[in-house]
Formats: C-alpha cells, sequence, structure tokens
C-alpha cells in the first residue's frame, strides 16, 4: 500500500462553553449552530 502526500489546511477552533452546549442542544440544533459558526 502505497501513501501520497498532499497539502492541505486545518483549522481548529475551541468554542468556549461548547461541551456544556452540545449538552443542552439537540442535534439538528448544534448542527446549525455549528454552520453559522463556521460560516462566518
Amino acid at each position: 500500500m502505497l501513501g501520497e502526500r498532499r497539502q492541505v489546511t486545518m483549522l481548529n477552533s475551541d468554542i468556549a462553553g461548547f461541551s456544556t452546549l452540545s449538552q443542552t442542544m439537540g442535534a439538528e440544533e448544534l448542527v446549525r449552530f455549528l454552520n453559522v459558526y463556521f460560516s462566518r
């Protein structure tokens, strides 16, 4: 099995209070929240 090299870009983001937030939101609401966050 041969590997390949690619140039990629990664984004690491820390949302303050995300663990608590994700426990209080439903899955669909959380996805909408993240979509808005990452579209900015």
